[in-house]
This record gives structure tokens, C-alpha cells and sequence, in this order.
């Protein structure tokens, strides 16, 4: 009997959790067979591979509910008039995984256990989202999406109806994980809080931030010190400009005594931040203070830029010259000329810390990146294209040194190797 279909030719996996009406059973032998299908459903079902499986219980105390979500944040919509939401939360990592509930209402909800069996997953109900998808790119990356319906009005959720989003009203939001057996966790769940804003008519900026924590990287040259904060409260944060000096300030902009930020990071940043580059094109040096604001700016340009908290810290010369010394040396280095450009080959390390990896090049030899142009990175690739549009200085008449640094989430390694890759004309590549 039919168990199931795959409509298209890219996925290679299904979940078989019934056959027709009936459920598995956990224990019974079952015999599963795959057929092909054109699309004039010609199909050769006498030469069928037949595999004999049998589905049990992964747990020995019986069948368990999949993990809560931990990991929610929502905001703001930016730049529309106040009617949607968007959200990001990291998938779930559960084996059998049937589907996500999506929930959003302007009452809490943290526990859903009353109001499920009423609503379920009837939209005209729940007001909620169904999504089937485990994770969409990958799954480390988190999924995301934009929500214009929320439950409004009533004493709670079994009096409340969805409605469009509205500005200015305070939501909460869950996702809840079902499998395909129908465990979920419906208490105690994690949720987040969210304003939507009227981008159109806003022009209340974020409050300033007070928890900076700036403070040396250990382990290095004291050339660099490292910095987290707490993020916004503020729904509709588009992103954190991060300014930084060798001497006090509380203003920063146009009018300000520190112009223009040394980074940009988004709503969402990864932190710790490194910074090693102060205004005014400064280096931070050992045993030098350096003081740190950090400007969180909405959607519609808002931002206070007085008055700001501060967080001041002095970089140490702790006697290491390469903070990134415990990184791989990259191996197998190779350069190719590809007309005006060069193409950079590598051996992938093995090392689990490597993240990424640099991209150096000079017109010298080199063995400390400082001495070179970093011209990009790559996270997945071993191969990597030096245009003259990624480094204007680039010309296939010229003999070239590249390197190649492994970093990991926070540092990158100094000192490296570089090979050597003459003019096109000469025939001398490297590797």
C-alpha cells in the first residue's frame, strides 16, 4: 500500500509514520520499497528494492516530547506602518519532526495547554502558523519569518480572535514543536515580546544602552580589546553603531566629538566584538585606554547620540605576538593566474575550531598578516578569486604573495606562510 509521496526529484528523504489510516507500530516489522515516477506516472514497481525496517520507541521511558524552543527574538517589521512582526528562532534538532506552530498573541503565552485543544491549528482559531520545514538552509540557521496576524481582545486566549497586527500593541510570541507522533510541549515555554512600530510616523529613538562590557583580549600583544553589551529593548532596532576612541567622549555623529563608528552590526550580532582599530584610522596600542559607546538606530533612522554611557578598558601586552597561534597553518597553498585575476587554492583543515578563513595578498613577502591586505574570507570554499574589483592594486604584470589564515569565531591567525605567484607572462604559479 501507498505510504507516501515525494512530488519532486531533489529530495532524497520522507518520514513514513502510517500506512493509509493506521499508524506504525512501535516493534512491528514493516517492508518499505521506493518507486520512481515520470511524469506521466510510468513507474517500474516489479523491480523494486524492498528494505525491512521496524520503528521503536527512542526512549526507554517511552515517547517524549521534542525540546522547547530556546533560542526567539522578534522585532519590529522595519519601514511599514506598524501591521507586522518578524521573528527568528534556531530549528529544532528532534529526529522525528512532523511540524512548528507558530503563535503570536497580545496575551502571554507560555503555557498552552487550554487553549490547544480549542484552537489546534485552525487558523480562524489559533490565528497561528503551521510550518512544516525543520529548517530551510541549513540546520544551524536559524529560521525566519514575518507575521502580520495576532490574537487580539477577550480576557485570554480562549476569548481572544486573530486579527491583523495592530501598532503600538505589546505581542508575545511562541513556537511550539510537534513530531510526528504528536508529542509537543504546550507549558512553560519561551517566548518573546514584541512592540510593533509605525516606522511611517516613528520618531522615538531606542533608549540608550548602559550595560557595555569592554575589556582586554587575553592572550595577545595588547593590541585589541573586546566588547558585549545588552542588546535593545526596543522592537524596531535595525542595527548598533559602535564607536570607539583612545580618549573620552559622551557624543558621537555629525556633531559630536567622535564622528563616524568603527563597526555596524546588525539587530542581531554575534558578540564578543573585537576592536583593534580606534577613530581616526588609530591603532589600539598596549597599556592605552580605550573608550567604547554604542548607538542602537531604529528603522526610521532614530537614535540618541548625547549623552551616551561609556565603557572604558586598557589593552595588556600580555608578550604574545599571535593571538591566533593556536590556529592551523592552512596547507597546500596554490596560485593560478585566470586572465587579471588570481585563484587561490587551499586543503580544507581538519581542525574543528576553523571557522573561515582570510584571504591575504601583498606585493612582498610576508609572514604577519599585518603586513598584507586582507581581500576577503570564505567559510565553505578552499578556493578564492582575487579580482581587481575585491584589490584595485591587482595587476597580472606584477609578481604577487598570498597567504591564507585560519580564524575561528573570534580570532584569526597572524603569522603565515605566503606564496609567491609571478607575472602571467612568466609561467611561474605556486603549489
Amino acid at each position: 500500500q501507498e505510504a507516501a509521496i515525494v512530488p519532486d526529484c531533489e529530495t532524497n528523504m520522507t518520514i513514513i509514520d502510517s500506512i493509509g489510516e493506521d499508524s506504525l507500530i512501535d516493534g512491528q516489522k514493516y517492508w518499505i520499497g521506493a518507486v520512481a515516477f515520470d511524469k506521466w506516472l510510468n513507474g517500474d514497481t516489479g523491480d523494486v528494492t524492498v528494505l525491512e525496517v521496524t520503528p521503536f520507541v527512542n526512549n526507554i521511558d517511552g515517547s517524549s516530547e521534542p525540546e522547547r524552543i530556546s533560542e526567539l527574538n522578534a522585532w519590529d517589521h522595519p519601514d511599514d506602518d506598524g501591521t507586522a512582526i518578524d521573528i527568528s528562532w534556531a530549528p529544532s534538532e528532534v529526529d522525528d519532526f512532523d511540524y512548528y506552530v507558530i503563535w503570536v498573541s497580545e496575551h502571554p503565552l507560555d503555557d498552552l495547554t487550554s487553549f490547544w485543544p480549542v484552537a489546534g491549528i485552525e487558523p480562524g482559531i489559533c490565528g497561528c502558523i503551521v510550518m512544516d520545514k525543520q529548517w530551510i538552509d541549513t540546520e544551524k540557521s536559524p529560521l525566519e519569518l514575518t507575521l502580520n496576524t495576532a490574537l487580539y481582545g477577550g480576557n485570554g486566549l480562549e476569548s481572544s480572535l486573530p486579527k491583523q497586527i495592530q501598532p503600538d500593541v505589546e505581542l508575545y510570541v511562541a513556537v511550539t514543536v510537534h513530531d510526528v507522533k504528536g508529542n509537543v510541549y504546550l507549558d512553560n515555554l519561551n517566548t518573546a515580546v514584541v512592540t510593533p512600530i509605525d516606522n511611517l510616523a516613528d520618531n522615538t529613538p531606542p533608549d540608550r544602552l548602559v550595560d557595555l562590557n569592554l575589556y582586554d583580549r587575553a592572550g595577545d600583544d595588547g593590541t585589541a580589546v573586546m566588547l558585549e553589551f545588552e542588546l535593545s529593548q526596543a522592537s524596531d532596532v535595525a542595527y548598533y553603531d559602535v564607536y570607539a576612541a583612545a580618549f573620552t567622549f559622551t557624543s558621537v555623529g555629525q556633531s559630536g566629538t567622535v564622528k563616524d563608528p568603527i563597526a555596524t552590526l546588525d539587530r542581531a550580532p554575534t558578540l564578543p566584538l573585537t576592536i583593534d582599530v580606534l577613530a581616526f584610522d588609530t591603532l589600539v596600542i598596549p597599556n592605552t585606554p580605550v573608550t567604547v559607546a554604542v548607538v542602537p538606530v531604529d528603522w526610521s533612522g532614530n537614535a540618541h547620540l548625547d549623552n551616551l554611557v561609556t565603557s572604558t578598558a586598557i589593552a595588556i601586552d600580555d608578550g604574545i605576538d599571535d593571538v591566533g597561534a593556536y590556529l592551523p597553518d592552512i596547507e597546500g597553498v596554490s596560485l593560478e593566474w585566470i586572465d587579471d585575476s588570481i585563484l587561490v587554492s587551499w586543503d580544507h583543515s581538519t581542525n574543528p575550531s576553523v571557522r573561515s578563513y582570510m584571504i591575504f595578498i601583498s606585493d612582498n613577502e610576508f609572514s604577519n598578516v599585518v603586513d598584507a591586505t586582507n581581500v576577503g574570507s570564505s567559510s565553505t570554499s578552499n578556493s578564492f578569486l582575487i579580482t581587481p574589483e575585491t584589490f584595485s592594486s591587482l595587476s597580472n604584470e606584477s609578481a604577487w604573495w598570498v597567504g591564507i589564515s585560519a580564524k575561528d569565531d573570534i580570532n584569526n591567525r597572524k603569522i603565515i606562510d605566503s606564496e609567491r605567484i609571478g607575472p602571467i607572462d612568466s609561467n611561474e604559479g605556486s603549489g
